[in-house]
């Protein structure tokens, strides 16, 4: 994951405007996910968050990783 975050980064200092597409491709791949995970469950679309529930921001900091705390220890 810190390899891709990194690379997108890199993108990002080249090519500025990539950010407002990546932005909206997150919330487009978001709401695919979503709707993968309701059709592989059989739950309803409703048990699952209607929008990302995390910032762009956040998801390229290489410290952050869902439901776990940001730590520098790789291996604890």
């Amino acid at each position: 994951m810190r390899l891709q975050r990194r690379e997108i980064l890199k993108l990002l200092g080249e090519n500025p405007s990539l950010k407002h597409y990546l932005e909206e491709a997150l919330q487009e791949s978001d709401q695919n996910g979503r709707d993968l995970a309701s059709g592989e469950t059989n739950l309803p679309l409703s048990t699952f968050p209607n929008q990302c529930l995390y910032a762009f921001e956040e998801i390229l900091s290489d410290r952050f990783y869902p439901g776990q705390p940001a730590t520098d220890d790789l291996m604890g």
